[in-house]
């Protein structure tokens, strides 16, 4: 009985510490990749949401310009200098609502 008491602890140790290290990669793996662009998807649909025509909004190039135009994925904005550039909706990341 004491041997059998022995054996059955020792392999769970053994499972312990080979099932720790998977738990520590995949709590890490959660908080650096997954999580992080979760927030950044919920941060884009909050600024899809934001888009209408009239709207200020910015570019990931700094191109700043006012909303002409909306498609399902192009933006056309109108640039200060009166010059119109189309834009994918995933390059757009800021916007300002109009006054």
């Amino acid at each position: 009985m004491y041997h059998f008491l022995t054996l059955h602890c020792y392999e769970l140790i053994k499972l312990a510490q080979i099932s720790l290290p998977l738990i520590l990669l995949a709590t890490t793996h959660y908080f650096l990749i997954i999580r992080p662009q979760k927030i950044q998807r919920q941060h884009f649909n909050e600024l899809k949401k934001r888009l209408c025509v009239g709207n200020r909004a910015t570019t990931k190039n700094n191109l700043a310009g006012t909303i002409i135009f909306l498609d399902q994925q192009i933006v056309i904005l109108e640039l200060d200098n009166g010059q119109k550039i189309d834009v994918l909706k995933t390059t757009i990341t800021h916007v300002t609502t109009k006054n």
